[in-house]
């Protein structure tokens, strides 16, 4: 971090911290400081990057940002795939009380669409 003017914030300077997140709203990077694992958000054009996320050689920030967004998507569309699931895994349970009201043979066939549901979650 560098370039913090003024306040509490100028502390910052010089410190070394991760990426974890980006606050679209506010423009700014979340970062976790590395010597105590507090979390803060700095403006991007605070931010240095002093070690590339990778091996390929050194990362623009851009760069760094538009890899960030990427994985907030990719965590996005898992986490609604997840919650997909989860709502087709409560629908079968349901199914499966009712069906059990019925004969052991029509209970025992939703068991197995249970089963092959929650083995998909895993």
């Amino acid at each position: 971090i560098a370039g913090v003017q003024g306040g509490a914030g100028a502390a910052f300077n010089g410190r070394r911290s991760r990426i974890v997140g980006v606050d679209d709203a506010s423009r700014r990077y979340e970062v976790c400081f590395i010597d105590d694992g507090s979390l803060h958000k700095v403006r991007h054009s605070n931010a240095r990057l002093i070690e590339p996320a990778g091996a390929g050689g050194a990362q623009s920030v851009d760069e760094v940002l538009l890899q960030i967004q990427a994985l907030q998507g990719k965590y996005k569309t898992a986490k609604l795939r997840t919650e997909s699931f989860r709502r087709e895994l409560a629908t079968a349970q349901e199914e499966l009380r009712t069906e059990r009201e019925k004969t052991s043979s029509e209970a025992a066939e939703m068991a197995t669409r249970l089963r092959a549901l929650e083995r998909s979650l895993h």
